[in-house]
């Protein structure tokens, strides 16, 4: 490392040693860690791995290490002080005799191919995603679906590029809506989470569909909208739903890679669901959609 260091210019005094902040790079992206966060928590959190690195210096917050990264992005000689560095490490790597299954590294996120390949290096359309009500961190996409609350059963699904949804692909999404089922979607009412509560998607659903909108105000808006419990009852449908379609024929993991056949595989989830509603309506059972019969052969 001592030598990648003279590539780099001359730093405050007080600053964290550079040959420190190139092994917490490293480490980042050897070890395929999702965000630089998480990499942070490893090292200097409770699993404390910064005394296997022997890092001279630490630090308390990981912003010391993003503002490492984004100056380095800044230097006339980026790539090559990021070729050196990876070069180094497969020399180390080789030392210690570990198998490399690619030899020809180049860059500094081509690490994470020394022990496995990762999920977004086979598909490189899933990004990071992260769940707050379940506090976890994920590859992958998005879905936007649309059922009927008084059935609770799904009749329009479209795949996204980000879980985390937006108000451009929203609108898009009714957009697409409309266009399918417009002759369906007479007099309706619409319950949404509070993303769905921007100005556009509302000019969209009122406007367009002509629909009846019972969504929050998204953010922190003083003007927000009071629910009644009848419409956060029926709000709360949407995840019985979800929660069908994964457990039956596993939603929220396609056994496929690429969008095109991830979409293809969200659209027979609600297919494969409408078609055991029918099974069940024929067969004699007429509970409601949750308690639907999974078909055993």
């Amino acid at each position: 490392m001592v030598s990648i260091v003279k590539l780099f210019p001359k730093q405050h005094g007080r600053s964290a040693p550079l040959e420190d902040k190139l092994k917490v790079w490293t480490h980042h992206h050897l070890w395929d860690i999702p965000s630089a966060t998480i990499n942070h928590n490893y090292i200097f959190g409770k699993t404390n791995r910064q005394e296997l690195m022997i890092l001279a210096k630490g630090w308390k917050s990981v912003r010391t290490y993003q503002t490492f990264v984004e100056a380095l992005k800044t230097l006339p000689n980026a790539a090559q002080i990021e070729l050196a560095t990876v070069t180094e490490v497969i020399r180390v790597l080789q030392l210690l005799r570990v198998p490399l299954k690619f030899k020809d590294f180049q860059k500094i996120e081509e690490l994470s191919r020394v022990f496995h390949t990762p999920h977004r290096l086979k598909d490189r359309n899933i990004t990071l995603n992260y769940c707050a009500a379940k506090d976890h961190h994920f590859m992958g996409r998005g879905d936007l679906l649309a059922i009927f609350s008084s059935l609770e059963l799904p009749f329009f699904v479209q795949l996204t590029a980000r879980y985390k949804q937006n108000e451009q692909g929203i609108v898009a999404f009714l957009k697409s809506l409309k266009w399918h089922h417009e002759k369906k979607l007479q007099n309706v009412e619409v319950s949404a989470d509070s993303e769905f509560g921007t100005p556009k998607v509302r000019n969209q659903l009122t406007n367009s569909l002509h629909a009846t909108v019972h969504i929050p105000n998204y953010g922190r808006s003083k003007n927000q909208i009071e629910l009644t419990s009848e419409q956060k009852t029926r709000r709360k449908s949407i995840e019985r739903v979800i929660g069908r379609l994964e457990t039956f024929f596993s939603l929220e993991h396609p056994p496929f890679l690429g969008s095109e056949l991830v979409s293809l595989h969200t659209h027979l989830c609600v297919l494969c669901d409408l078609l055991l509603a029918s099974f069940n309506i024929f067969s004699g059972n007429q509970a409601h959609p949750h308690s639907l019969r999974g078909i055993r052969g």
